[in-house]
C-alpha cells in the first residue's frame, strides 16, 4: 500500500520511475547495444584518489525511493581548473551499483540513457537534476531515510575525484533543500 502511493505520488508529480536496471526504455549510447550489453556492465575508466583540482559539487540530494526501486542523486558540478574535465563515473559504498543517465523525452515518452561521460568546459557548470542527467543509484546497502546524508565520489578520470555529501531527499523532492 505505501509502495504503491509513493509510486503513485512520484508518478503524478510527473517524475520518472525505473522499476528495474534492464527495463524497457533503459538503453545505452555505447557499448554492444546488439548483443543487449550496457557500456557500464564494461571495463572501469582510468580513475585516480587525487582531489579534482578546482572542481566543485553543489547542492546534492538523492531521492529516497522504497527499498525495491533505485533512487536517483542529483548536483550541480562547477570547473573552476585550467582543463575541461569529464565526469566518468559515481562510486559510493552506500549502494551496489551507480551509473550515469540522462532522460530524455521523445514522442512524449521518457526513457533513461546509460552515458559514458559529462564534458564540464572550463568554467562551466553541468546540473544533474530530474529529468535530465542524473546519477542511477541502485541496490542501496541500507534504508536511504529522509534527512540523513550520504557520500557520492565523483570521479573525473586522471583529473581526480570529487567527494559530495548528499541530502536524502523525500520521493516527492523536485530539488535540493533551501
Amino acid at each position: 500500500m505505501t509502495i504503491r502511493f509513493l509510486a503513485g505520488l512520484a508518478l503524478a508529480a510527473g517524475l520518472p520511475l525505473a522499476q528495474a536496471h534492464h527495463a524497457p526504455g533503459h538503453e545505452t549510447t555505447g557499448g554492444d547495444a546488439a548483443a543487449g550489453a550496457h557500456a557500464h556492465h564494461g571495463a572501469p575508466t582510468t580513475v585516480t584518489d587525487k582531489p579534482a583540482t578546482g572542481v566543485h559539487v553543489k547542492g546534492c540530494w538523492i531521492r529516497a525511493m522504497p527499498e525495491n526501486l533505485p533512487s536517483a542523486g542529483y548536483f550541480t558540478i562547477h570547473n573552476g581548473s585550467q582543463a575541461p574535465v569529464a565526469l566518468t563515473g559515481i562510486a559510493s559504498e552506500d549502494f551496489g551499483s551507480t551509473m550515469l543517465h540522462r532522460t530524455e523525452t521523445r514522442d512524449g515518452t521518457a526513457r533513461m540513457l546509460h552515458v559514458d561521460k559529462v564534458e564540464i568546459p572550463v568554467d562551466g557548470e553541468q546540473e544533474f537534476a530530474p529529468s535530465g542527467y542524473h546519477a542511477m543509484l541502485e541496490k542501496p546497502r541500507a534504508k536511504l531515510t529522509v534527512g540523513e546524508t550520504r557520500i557520492l565520489t565523483l570521479q573525473f578520470g586522471e583529473a581526480g575525484t570529487v567527494a559530495a555529501r548528499c541530502d536524502i531527499q523525500p520521493p516527492s523532492a523536485l530539488g535540493p533543500k533551501s
